[in-house]
């Protein structure tokens, strides 16, 4: 084992008289330092001693650097004779030299000022020496006969020798062995791997190809770096160019494959990456290699620490400028910017092939052909206009994708699914595909998909109280962009609310992100009055977290809400106007945003003064009025230049609220109320009469103030009284509290109603379930699946930190890391949640005191594994997207198909199951004639009878084919495992009904590949089959779902369906963990008893 030894270490240190000093390591006069500290000076002689004498093995030749005792400065002086041509008289000269006593007796005078050495074994000559070869040194150089020359070398201060003490650490013979043997191994394979010739064709790129040929193959080799956008095909350029030139005799001569992180981690093995990194040079210069470093702006983000501020990239230069290593690197041109930024002229180093820019349609044409022939090369069927249709999406809502290269890579990832599926890709999956990838809304982008206006309006409708018009306007924006007729390269949509404050505008904005993207928290809010000066408005392009080019670049597909935007600075109406026109935004990095993915809506209170000074009370004028329309599109076109008012879409002018409306703002905010902290924690029950409700509206309100004058209302006539009713009880009281009308004022009656009596076994008994929730919670965090999650995750944010906002370019990374990030974050909040009600209940055991009532602590279990079940099936739906899909038939009579049919379509809906629905027919013709066809299978001929089923998207009339069965093509979060379960032999229990059996069937299989089961239409199928489920009126029988002898209401289907679907993938996710050792019977019984003691026990303390 190697051991360290401490070592005193010498320089000597002169000064000249300019101030600068020079330092020469030890006894050396061939070296010295440039205003070098002395502890530096010896560091460097620690590493080089340490590396060339060291781990060679050469112990004794480091004893000539290391003295045997203390070192002296001895005054030498040198007789000059007179000048021969009388310029200077005969005198003497004094040097200062260096007495080192060195192993084995030697004595080493060293003159510094001269860089003069001798060496003698007798103390008592060691100065004569030292003297006749300063003389000698002076014959040589002709220093007698130059007065310049002489004075020159008493410019120096008398000599310091300074000690300083350094660490060496010396091997044994193995350990020696070990260091030679691992320098006669190769390093660049530990750092790299050989590249393969690609199967896959690139087009367009011929012209580039021969240029890497002439530079990296020619007479005189260069290093090369390719310079392109993201997704021009810098790396499929490299690719081709080894395909085309490393065959045959060159095979053994392919390029290496490396990147910065596997250099690093292969450089770093043995300690510091600098002696590796010279190994590893020395060896691609021996070998003639040409090694591939991937994106180059990498490498120079590794390497560095503290004490070191060179990377490995900068280490490269000198080898680069000696053209000692051929390398292939690949940049774009703002990190090109950057490298030249940092380190002048390194891009120099390198032949330079830049991507020129393409058209659009020759883009289009290379990435046509480039998936055509990956699919050719997989034998994989593309529908023709799936890659069109595709193309069109990518160019619209994937703004900062590289082309075509993203197209490219898109179809890449298909066709591999598509080779473990069924071989084809049609339009409808490449939609579905990049709206996963994308998140856009499926309805937006698929021509199929049917956008119903009148539904539309109703969900805005629930949300938002009053505003009809506003509503319609939003309404025809949304429809605009679904028929394809919204104009590109801006963004989606562009909407100006006007209107008083309080009426829903804000609310409006929200809603419209839950519509289009389904959650509210798409919604990118900026309060314009924070940006009320220029310097606040420089904060909107600047590098970090709040900026809006950041917000946009991380999340392009969402709705941005500039609030109140007449009061920010005139400065932001330049960049709303860029915004508005291109579509585009940059920051003072030069990162772009892309703001064509975005719908840009826009509040103020422009003209809502005038246009309600003339009103008294709440409005009652037609709220449709087109001259309440000009009145606030004339207001907008006054206040903002014309050129960026006419870049606004559309102006939705918002109303004050009628009469009507205030009492439908009132019952909400009322439920608002009773949801508050003090209410909801505690048992309280608030009975308000019917004439309250009117007393409340009728009093006198401001218009102004829209909802928040109604607020302020129950803040005044409500609050104020219920607070004091409820401070004066007891927490623990449940309060009963009536609200009357008298004289024309509200009063408040609180009584206390009867203790409900709550058994201790009763929440010991829901502890233990609250518990055992609990722990399913944390099984799951501990499963495998878990834990994958989360490393996919951690990968994904290391890749965060070091790419920085390029992190985000990609939308299939952004779109994976945001799935994972919610997965994440939801299950942290569940067991949080659960705890918290563990806790809840563990106190009502220790105290008998609780906000909660008995049946609030079940509803709040109930609820916590509801969120439990569809946070299992949210899981499964991000992990294996392909079960999201499956078909589910119905056969039997036309009457018990209308009416099941009518059962399962209702419990689609209430899960949120998308359906499409199909149609089976019988043809008589076939099945009274059977067509039998001849279908070869190797050196044998089957005999195949064609079905005489026809499975058809349109609905026939009876008149044309009989109808045998329905079906559905089911989507939505892992609907396999909901209706898998639901198959088999149905009977009616009804006398009507009695001999009509059906059959439920179900298949993951896509529709054209569908069997219908072969007789079905015929009796004899149901003969010998087993019934394993009865109907009746609204009621039903099933073993696989309940107690097989008792009806349960068909209502409750669904529910019990996503039951058990949770259970098998809750049963799925845990299956890999390791099974836990079952209690013993005393165990069990003592489970509740011991959290019980544990809780009180920690309470206590």
């Amino acid at each position: 084992m190697s051991k360290q030894f401490s070592f005193p270490f010498y320089n000597t240190i002169l000064t000249h008289e300019s101030g600068v000093t020079l330092t020469l390591p030890g006894n050396m006069t061939e070296i010295a330092w440039l205003n070098a500290p002395s502890a530096h000076v010896a560091r460097q002689f620690q590493k080089r001693a340490q590396r060339k004498l060291l781990k060679q093995g050469e112990y004794v030749e480091l004893l000539h650097y290391l003295p045997e005792g203390e070192t002296e400065v001895r005054e030498v002086k040198v007789k000059v004779p007179a000048s021969r041509e009388g310029g200077y008289t005969g005198h003497e000269i004094t040097f200062e030299a260096v007495i080192w006593r060195l192993r084995q007796g030697e004595i080493l005078g060293v003159v510094p000022a001269l860089a003069v050495a001798c060496l003698c074994w007798d103390e008592e000559q060691i100065m004569q020496r030292v003297s006749e070869c300063i003389q000698l040194e002076m014959l040589r150089n002709k220093r007698f006969g130059s007065a310049r020359s002489l004075i020159a070398c008493q410019w120096y201060a008398p000599p310091k020798v300074v000690r300083e003490e350094v660490m060496l650490e010396f091997y044994t013979p193995a350990e020696l062995a070990d260091l030679r043997r691992q320098q006669d191994e190769p390093v660049i394979a530990k750092t790299a791997r050989r590249m393969h010739r690609s199967r896959a064709s690139v087009f367009g790129l011929d012209a580039y190809v021969d240029t890497l040929n002439r530079n990296l193959l020619g007479e005189f080799r260069q290093s090369v770096l390719v310079v392109g956008p993201s997704g021009c095909g810098k790396t499929a350029l490299i690719n081709e160019f080894v395909k085309r030139h490393f065959t045959g005799v060159n095979s053994n001569k392919i390029p290496w494959r490396t990147t910065a992180a596997q250099m690093l981690q292969a450089l770093t093995q043995q300690g510091g990456w600098r002696h590796a990194l010279g190994l590893w040079v020395r060896e691609a210069r021996t070998n003639g290699e040409i090694i591939y470093l991937g994106n180059l702006s990498e490498l120079f983000e590794v390497g560095q620490y503290q004490g070191n501020s060179v990377s490995i990239a900068e280490a490269l230069r000198d080898p680069l400028s000696r053209n000692e290593v051929t390398l292939i690197a690949e940049v774009t041109e703002e990190q090109l910017a950057a490298i030249d930024l940092r380190a002048p002229g390194y891009s120099q180093l390198f032949h330079i092939v830049r991507f020129t820019e393409r058209g659009e349609e020759e883009e289009n044409q290379i990435a046509r052909q480039a998936i055509q022939a990956q699919a050719d090369l997989f034998n994989i069927r593309i529908a023709p206009n799936a890659i069109e249709r595709i193309i069109l999406l990518q160019r619209r809502y994937a703004p900062y994708s590289g082309y075509p290269g993203k197209i490219i890579r898109f179809f890449e990832n298909m066709i591999l699914a598509a080779r473990k599926d069924n071989g084809a890709i049609s339009e409808n999956e490449a939609i579905s595909a990049s709206c996963e990838e994308s998140g856009m809304p499926r309805f937006l982008v698929d021509h199929q998909a049917r956008l119903d206006a009148d539904k539309v309006r109703e969900h805005f409708r629930r949300r938002i109280v009053g505003q009809t018009q506003a509503v319609e306007a939003l309404v025809r924006a949304i429809i605009t962009v679904k028929a394809g007729l919204a104009p590109r390269g801006k963004p989606i949509a562009s909407l100006l609310f006007v209107g008083p404050t309080g009426v829903g505008k804000t609310e409006m904005a929200k809603t419209l992100a839950q519509f289009m993207f389904g959650d509210e928290k798409r919604l990118l809010r900026f309060d314009m009055s924070e940006y009320s000066d220029p310097y606040s408005v420089t904060r909107l392009t600047a590098t970090g977290e709040a900026s809006l080019v950041t917000k946009v670049r991380q999340q392009p597909f969402s709705v941005l809400l500039f609030d109140e935007i007449e009061k920010a600075d005139p400065a932001f109406y330049d960049l709303l106007l860029q915004v508005l026109g291109e579509g585009r935004l940059t920051d003072d990095h030069g990162e772009s945003a892309n703001f064509c993915s975005a719908l840009i809506i826009m509040t103020s209170n422009l003209g809502a003064q005038q246009f309600m000074q003339n009103s008294v009370g709440f409005s009652t004028e037609d709220k449709t009025d087109a001259a309440a329309q000009r009145h606030f599109e004339q207001t907008a076109a006054k206040y903002f230049r014309p050129e960026l008012f006419n870049r606004i879409d559309q102006v939705a002018p918002f109303f004050a609220l009628t009469q009507a409306e205030q009492m439908i703002v009132l019952q909400k905010e009322m439920r608002r109320l009773q949801g508050a902290a003090g209410l909801s924690n505690r048992q309280v029950s608030l009975n308000f009469e019917d004439p309250v409700w009117s007393h409340l509206n009728n009093l006198p309100s401001d218009p102004r103030y829209g909802a928040r004058s109604v607020q302020r209302l129950l803040r005044k006539h409500v609050t104020a009284h219920l607070a004091p009713a409820l401070s004066a009880r007891p927490h623990e009281d449940p309060l009963e509290i009536t609200a009357t009308v008298s004289a024309d004022a509200l009063s408040f009656d609180a009584r206390v109603t009867h203790q409900e009596k709550r058994a201790r076994g009763y929440f010991m008994e829901l502890t233990e379930k609250v518990a055992a929730h609990r722990r399913d919670l944390q099984a799951l965090q501990e499963s495998p699946t878990w834990i994958s999650c989360l490393s996919e995750l951690d990968q994904m944010d290391a890749r965060k930190r070091r790419k920085r906002n390029s992190f985000w370019e990609d939308p299939e990374q952004t779109r994976r890391y945001g799935e994972l990030f919610n997965l994440r974050e939801a299950l942290t909040q569940r067991i949080d949640d659960a705890y918290a009600l563990e806790n809840e209940c563990l106190g009502q055991l220790l105290d008998q005191h609780s906000a909660m009532r008995a049946e609030d602590y079940e509803e709040a279990l109930r609820e916590l594994q509801t969120r439990f079940d569809d946070f299992l099936i949210e899981i499964e739906s991000t992990l294996n997207p392909h079960y999201n899909r499956h078909l589910l038939f119905v056969y039997g009579g036309q009457p018990q198909l209308d009416r099941l049919s009518l059962w399962y379509e209702r419990w689609f809906e209430k899960l949120d199951h998308d359906y499409t629905r199909v149609w089976i027919y019988l043809d008589p013709d076939l099945d009274a004639n059977p067509i039998t066809e001849a279908v070869p299978h190797g050196e044998f001929v089957e005999l195949v009878t064609l079905p005489p089923y026809k499975v058809s998207k349109d609905m026939l009339t009876q008149e044309e084919l009989p109808l045998i069965g329905m079906g559905w093509v089911l989507s939505g979060a892992c609907v396999q495992y909901f209706w898998r379960h639901d198959h088999g032999k149905v009977d009616w229990a009804t006398e009507e009904d009695k001999n009509a059996p059906m059959y439920i069937d179900f298949n993951d299989a896509k529709l054209d590949e569908y069997e219908v089961p072969a007789g079905i239409h015929r009796m004899k199928f149901y003969k010998d089959m087993k019934a394993h489920r009865k109907v009746r009126e609204e009621e039903y029988q099933d073993e696989r779902f309940g107690d097989p002898q008792t009806y349960q209401d068909l209502f409750g289907h669904s529910e019990r369906v996503k039951h058990k679907a949770a259970r098998s993938l809750q049963e799925k996710l845990l299956a890999r963990l390791v099974i836990r050792q079952e209690k013993k019977p005393e165990d069990k019984k003592r489970g509740a008893k011991s959290a019980y003691d544990d809780a009180a026990g920690g309470l206590q303390e």
